[in-house]
């Protein structure tokens, strides 16, 4: 009975279950069916970190609307409090940013085959690449905002 989980190729992620030869058929790369270190077992979704990201900015988005309302005079009866709601909405968003582009970062350093869904990965490196650039240039250079 076979497991749950496939063998698959480290370089292109090919199922390398039941082969007659220790070699994978797409792309040639060869694995020993005794060496775990030589053929995956699970590959890494980017759709959750997507969502991570797309999270992180709209909480940064709510953190920046609130300090926005509340420096026009709009948020009147809760003025004071804004401080308390948007810097840990802003702070949160920005971490979470951070933990989305440094899990891309290393996803898109392992082999392909390993990485599910690479347009996902790609996308969330991106946009959190962006806002935490945004946010270290927002902080490093105050006298724009």
């Amino acid at each position: 009975m076979q497991s749950a989980q496939h063998k698959r190729c480290l370089n292109c992620g090919y199922i390398l279950d039941g082969l007659p030869e220790s070699r994978c058929p797409e792309c040639g790369r060869g694995f020993d069916p005794g060496d775990p270190a030589t053929y995956l077992t699970k590959r890494e979704s980017g759709r959750p970190f997507l969502a991570l990201a797309f999270l992180g900015v709209v909480l940064m988005l709510i953190a920046l609307t609130l300090a926005w309302l509340a420096d026009h005079d709009m948020l009147a009866p809760i003025s004071d409090w804004w401080v308390v709601i948007a810097w840990p909405l802003l702070l949160g968003g920005a971490c979470l940013q951070f933990y989305v582009l440094v899990a891309s970062v290393i996803a898109m350093r392992r082999p392909r085959g390993a990485r599910e869904h690479p347009t996902c990965w790609l996308a969330a490196l991106i946009i959190s690449g962006l806002i935490v650039a945004g946010f270290v240039a927002l902080l490093v250079c105050p006298s724009y905002w």
